[in-house]
């Protein structure tokens, strides 16, 4: 059995459809699903055009839902609130608490490297490794697009970990970094990368 531990609800599609598509035992489990309790004024709502985040958190779930039917798959939300809606402190330790939950004996659990210093990945990355710890087999991998695009916005700062610009693609052809490259086999992705 393989779990993939997916801080937002498109992180395992993004980052292991060859995981999710492959016809293996595997679950997904999504983190930071939660709604805030009104449509609020948040940063990454407003950068992708929601207008009521309540709407889009339902519009995400449903999207999330839908892409993870194509590989045969239902989807465990914990209900956390993503980082841009909660008003205090990091999560980790009831994470961790729903995460031991939802891990059966015996699984090998897939977690964000968090490579790019996203909140929201870094307590997943740091839930998994605690769990690491108590024994679970545990295995990071790369969050795409998190790895390869420059986040900017806060500040300017450049939080990027791969090259930004232009790319070198599979077959050497030039694309830009942060484009809607299909997983192989897997749903094109509407643009909510989070």
């Amino acid at each position: 059995m393989n779990v993939v531990l997916s801080p937002h609800l498109d992180d395992a599609v993004l980052s292991c459809w060859h995981l999710l598509g492959g016809g293996r035992d595997v679950s997904v489990v999504n983190v930071f699903t939660g709604s805030p309790d009104s449509p609020g004024d948040y940063w990454w709502d407003q950068l992708t055009g929601a207008t009521d985040s309540v709407v889009r958190m339902r519009e995400r779930i449903d999207e999330d839902r839908q892409a993870l039917s194509l590989a045969g798959l239902r989807p465990v939300n914990l209900g956390f609130l993503d980082h841009q809606y909660r008003p205090d402190g990091e999560p980790t330790a009831a994470v961790v608490e729903r995460l031991r939950a939802q891990i059966p004996a015996g699984a090998t659990v897939y977690a964000p490297a968090a490579l790019s210093e996203h909140p929201d990945h870094m307590i997943v990355r740091s839930a998994a490794l605690e769990l690491a710890g108590e024994g679970f087999d545990v295995r990071l991998y790369a969050d795409l697009p998190h790895d390869s695009i420059k986040l900017e916005g806060r500040g300017g700062r450049d939080r990027s970990v791969g090259a930004s610009g232009p790319r070198q693609g599979a077959r050497g052809q030039e694309r830009e970094s942060g484009g809607e490259e299909t997983p192989a086999g897997g749903p094109r992705h509407g643009g909510m990368i989070r």
